[in-house]
């Protein structure tokens, strides 16, 4: 039910009139919709009993908090300079009941509310509540409006966040060498028009966004933005290159990344004020060649002095604690297309199609970079032409998982040799009837992974075909997640 309210003070804010109902909302004249609700909890975890039953019994859920109703509450801005709101304002409460309940309270003299010496006045309004906010103060108990204030004000400081950059850089460690990054993609944010590059925070959303300018294929100007989630980051390094300091973000899958136009025509309507954005695959030619193989952002400061910022947004935020690391930022081109081709060129020489999958499988999903994948080409042509595809195939799947657990210690070349020395083998045949060997490949935006054979439902066309006939392709974003709009 939506309640106008009429008669407050220009200088009362949200949270002044957010208190004084809760007050009012939250006395024991409005008890029994606390208890209502309450039994409704317990209901529900009533029936629920079997599920807590299966949790160790070592593990104790937290007590639920006691439900506060809930309310909306927006006040109408003023046009008048210095004043807060122009006296009027519309609380939306969860239900008729509980609106006419209230209405009948506020009107008696001894119930009145007064906020910085006005009372205010409460009466029915003739606009009906939207369903979405009725919804969510229906399933969502009330919040310290203090509490929200300082979340608030958290917010504030952190989304003022605003770090010039000199350069930003794509690529990927080295397994071999665990103190060195490669350099296989780089903007110079001070040369040349346009000039920028900011690293900025959204608290709200849990993301960093690299902002950059750029001029398109038509010369208009528009913002590239990198996003980061907090969720995705692995680990923050910090340290120093050449005098100037940078962060370097490790990450579980690469960032997204949109265009926005910087000048567009306005209509003079309401779509003038929308967000514009889209979501594209690559910055420009030259890292949509590398994209696929290297998520990792590196940004070096134009201002040293910024890096102590950027540290005390992170402990607030609850990220990663950054990391002082000393790494060598060079540039390897490891995944240059003449490297790239060369791989290629081996996999045509071989013509074994299952084979050349798990050793693309080591390329895509980021284990290996080029030069580290050269030194075992060798060792599993020589292995495949003795032992064939199977016993191959099996051999690089083991391979696959043992890298994953590489130690700096520890060669490549090395691991491949002592499992081929292993007596046992991954068979890749289905064990039950009813099923076959399916290769998985998984295509993001920028990469594209590859996995398997896992066994997967047969039927009666399938089994007639070999496993290398059919591939199971799935479309997701960055996190592996399905692709959904983004508000952020």
């Amino acid at each position: 039910m939506n309640i106008d309210i009429t008669k407050l003070n220009y200088d009362a804010t949200l949270l002044d009139v957010k208190k004084a109902l809760a007050k009012v909302l939250h006395s024991k004249a409005f008890s029994r919709y606390r208890e209502q609700r309450e039994l409704q909890r317990r209901s529900l975890q009533h029936g629920r009993r079997d599920i807590d039953r299966s949790s160790s019994s070592q593990e104790q859920a937290a007590p639920a908090r006691p439900y506060l109703l809930n309310f909306h509450l927006t006040l109408t801005p003023s046009t008048k300079i210095g004043y807060k709101n122009d006296g009027s304002g519309l609380l939306t409460l969860p239900t008729q009941e509980v609106g006419e309940d209230f209405l009948s309270y506020v009107t008696m003299l001894r119930n009145k509310v007064i906020i910085r010496g006005h009372r205010i006045f409460f009466s029915p309004s003739e606009q009906l509540p939207w369903n979405s906010i009725v919804e969510v103060i229906n399933k969502v108990s009330f919040q310290d409006p203090d509490v929200e204030a300082q979340r608030e004000e958290l917010s504030k400081e952190l989304n003022a966040l605003d770090i010039r950059l000199s350069k930003v850089f794509f690529g990927a460690f080295c397994l071999t060498e665990p103190s060195v990054f490669s350099k296989e993609w780089e903007r110079d944010c001070l040369a040349g028009y346009p000039v920028s590059g900011a690293l900025k925070m959204e608290w709200e959303h849990k993301l960093l966004r690299v902002c950059l300018e750029a001029l398109d294929d038509d010369g208009t100007l528009i913002r590239q933005e990198i996003i980061v989630r907090f969720q995705d980051i692995r680990d923050i390094f910090t340290g120093a290159d050449s005098f100037n300091s940078y962060i370097l973000f490790k990450l579980y899958c690469a960032p997204s990344f949109e265009e926005v136009p910087v000048y567009r025509t306005m209509n003079g309507d309401k779509h003038d004020n929308r967000n514009f954005k889209h979501r594209v695959s690559h910055l420009d030619d030259a890292h949509r060649v590398i994209a696929a193989y290297n998520p990792h952002l590196c940004v070096i400061l134009h201002d040293s002095f910024d890096l102590t910022g950027f540290n005390q947004a992170c402990g607030k935020a609850k990220i990663y604690k950054p990391r002082v690391v000393q790494f060598y930022l060079e540039k390897r081109n490891f995944f240059s297309p003449q490297r790239v081709q060369a791989i290629g060129a081996w996999y045509r020489r071989l013509n074994c199609w299952p084979v050349a999958f798990q050793v693309e499988a080591l390329l895509r999903n980021g284990l290996m970079n080029t030069e580290e994948l050269k030194t075992i080409l060798g060792p599993t042509e020589a292995y495949y032409g003795r032992h064939g595809a199977e016993a191959t195939v099996a051999l690089l799947r083991a391979f696959n998982e043992r890298i994953q657990r590489f130690t700096p210690n520890q060669k490549p070349v090395d691991i491949l040799t002592k499992l081929s020395q292993d007596n046992r083998r991954r068979l890749l045949h289905a064990d039950n009837q009813g099923t076959h060997m399916c290769y998985h490949v998984t295509v993001t935006p920028t990469r594209i992974f590859l996995e398997g054979p896992y066994p997967d439902v047969s039927n009666s066309i399938v089994s007639k075909y070999d496993p290398e006939y059919f591939l199971r392709v799935s479309f997701k974003d960055e996190d592996e997640h399905q692709y959904r709009w983004d508000r952020a």
